[in-house]
Order: structure tokens, then C-alpha cells, then sequence
């Protein structure tokens, strides 16, 4: 199936949802846009030509996530029940490859004691995913659903990279002091409606929301995550690495129309009802959302801290060292230029944040 194809099918199936059912929650919308199995955006083949993650910058983000899970282990697993490691959205493996690959060699009895669950619900990275089986054998499982968490099944760490910014979220608008809802209509135009129960629940419940006459995205499905997750770790700890902000700074009068975004070819957007399909929506994540559903099902937030200083913290730097002293100048000069993108305030070191929550 070509793009245009996709594309065309995709934006038929959701008008004849629309005018079938009528206008659909934002929320709706980005889930068939993103997820539907044969159509939306993850299912496509091969990468995607329309974002880097840190994942993509150098192998050496994946070493530094393997030393933090190496002292995790050694801190609080050493003895005791199978040490866990659960990778959200893990896409094609890349960064389990990189984890799993820098224990093997660096950290041997971590990786030998260690279970590596990798989740992910697309059809396509699944097939990927079969690859990073084959090469580390039945400590790799692979989960495509994630009601095979069951409460307590969990001891270690679960680990996300840009997992939260990709869960369908609701769009809203607050108007007269009042939370409206931005749905999708027929046309593929925004309408705004009274704001369902579970979105009027969910503001009442964070105590903030958009300034007056500003949009913003309502985080239910974050939410929920949080809890899954939290009722899942029986002990341990979870590393969320996303882009956002906390909820006085994203509901800001500075963001007057949200955070939500269309990504293609590395061009941002709000022009969200073109090429279903074939381009990526996220919104920023919600951190406060995160704290306070984890707080309250038993998860101790530490303070949010930048990624630059998250890898710093960790010996980036040392092992930086290590990859410099390869004998190929291209070598050392693709580490120090990738160690600078990472790390730098002002590109992926100041944009991504990291949280961490333990029980």
C-alpha cells in the first residue's frame, strides 16, 4: 500500500465513523490516526524519516540507560526475586538492543540474572522485535498487551523514551471559565462541545487547567498508564524520559493553543487533519499528571530534572572516555559530537526531562 493509499482509506474510515456516530473526541482521533493496525501511522514499515529521537543520536544514550539499570540492580536486586527490566513503546528494539548489549559486555551478572519485557502494540515493530529475541535468547519477552501486567508481577525498572508524548490525549479550550471540549466533526472540523464527565473529572482532580480562552490536552489516558504501572511494580523504579512540562508551566498563558503537534519530515504543525496516516502526532507530557496518579497509587516522585543532567549525573562523561579512545578518528569525533546533542540545554539535554518514581 503506497501513502497515498493509507492516507485516503484512513480518512475515509474516520468520516465514516464521524458521520455515523457523530463528532469524536481528539482523543479518538489521534488513536486511529496513530494506532489502527493496518492503517495508522506506527504500522507503517521501516523508520520513520519524520523525527530523531535520542535513541537515534549514538549508541551512548543506550549505555548510560544500561549503567542506570546495572546500579539499580546492584543497589536493590542483587539478591532476591527476578530483576525486571519493562521497556514501553519499545518500537524495533533499538534501545533494548543498546541496554541489553553494554550488560552483556560491562555488567554480566546483572545481565545474567535479568528478564527484559519489551512492550509494544504495533504490528509492524512487533515483527521487528523478533530479531532482538534472536539475538538474546528467552531473557527477552516480548508483550503486545498490556493486561499481562498483572498487580505486583514487577520487580526492577520500567523504562519509557518518548512513550507518554504519543498517547492519545483530549483536546480542550476553556471558555466563560468553563472547560470545553475541541472535538472533530464532520469535514474534519474542530467543534467544541461540553466537556464529558471524565474530562471535567480529571481537571477537578489535577486542580489546574488551561488560562481562559487558552487550549491545552486533558491527559486520561497518561493517567491511567500511571496507575497500570504503579499497581504492576511490586518494587523498583520508574524512568520516564519525555519532552513536557509540569502543569503551572503547560497550562501557561505562554501556550495559548496547547501542545499538540503534527510531525512530518521534521516540520512541526497544528494542521492535524492532514495526512492521517502518514505523519505523527504527539502532545507534551504532563509530568504533574504522572506524580501526583503515581503518588497516589504508592509511587515516590523525585524532583523532575533535565535529561543533560540526568546522563551527567549517571558518568556520561566517563563514559564518553571510554567510546574516545577508539582508534578511528570518526569514531571519536561521532561520540563527542552525539555526547554534546544529548546532553546540550539547548537541543535534547534541555528539551527532554526525567522523572523518576520508586516504591
Amino acid at each position: 500500500m503506497n501513502d497515498n493509499e493509507r492516507n485516503r482509506n484512513l480518512a475515509a474510515l474516520i468520516s465514516d465513523k464521524i458521520r455515523r456516530e457523530g463528532p469524536m473526541s481528539f482523543a479518538q482521533f489521534m488513536d486511529m490516526a496513530l494506532y489502527h493496525p493496518r492503517l495508522g501511522y506506527y504500522a507503517r514499515t521501516g523508520d520513520s524519516e519524520d523525527y530523531f529521537t535520542s535513541v537515534d543520536v549514538h549508541p551512548l544514550f543506550a549505555r548510560v540507560l544500561a549503567k542506570f539499570i546495572r546500579l539499580e540492580w546492584e543497589k536493590n536486586f542483587r539478591e532476591g526475586p527476578r530483576f525486571t527490566v519493562l521497556e514501553l513503546g519499545a518500537g524495533g528494539g533499538k534501545l533494548a538492543g543498546g541496554i541489553l548489549s553494554w550488560l552483556s559486555q560491562e555488567a554480566r551478572g546483572c545481565f545474567e540474572r535479568v528478564r527484559y519485557l519489551v512492550l509494544e502494540s504495533s504490528p509492524e515493530r512487533l515483527k521487528r522485535l523478533g530479531k532482538l529475541k534472536k539475538e538474546f535468547g528467552p531473557r527477552v519477552e516480548v508483550l503486545s498487551d498490556p493486561s499481562s501486567l498483572w498487580p505486583g508481577s514487577l520487580n526492577g525498572v520500567v523504562l519509557s523514551n518518548e512513550f507518554f508524548d504519543a498517547l492519545p490525549c483530549h483536546r480542550v479550550v476553556k471558555r466563560d471559565g468553563r472547560i470545553r471540549e475541541i472535538r472533530v466533526g464532520e469535514g474534519f472540523k474542530e467543534i467544541e462541545a461540553e466537556a464529558t464527565p471524565p474530562i471535567r473529572s480529571f481537571f477537578d482532580w489535577l486542580g489546574a487547567a488551561p488560562a481562559e480562552g487558552c487550549a491545552g490536552e486533558a491527559h486520561l489516558l497518561a493517567r491511567e498508564w500511571t496507575a497500570l504501572l504503579a499497581r504492576a511494580l511490586a518494587r523498583g523504579t520508574v524512568l520516564t524520559i519525555d519532552y513536557g512540562y509540569e502543569s503551572a508551566e503547560l497550562y501557561s498563558e505562554i501556550r495559548p493553543q496547547g501542545t499538540a503537534l503534527r510531525h512530518l519530515r521534521h516540520q512541526a504543525s497544528r494542521d492535524f487533519y492532514r495526512d492521517i496516516g502518514l505523519a505523527d502526532l504527539t502532545a507534551h507530557v504532563n509530568f504533574t499528571v504522572l506524580s501526583k496518579e503515581g503518588a497516589e497509587k504508592g509511587l515516590m516522585s523525585r524532583p523532575l530534572v533535565s535529561q543533560s543532567r540526568f546522563l551527567l549525573d549517571l558518568g556520561m562523561e566517563e563514559i564518553l572516555r571510554s567510546a574516545s579512545e577508539s582508534p578511528d578518528a570518526r569514531t571519536r569525533l561521532r561520540a563527542s559530537s552525539a555526547a554534546k546533542t544529548l546532553i546540550h540545554p539547548e537541543g535534547l539535554g534541555g528539551t527532554f526531562k526525567v522523572l523518576l518514581q520508586n516504591k
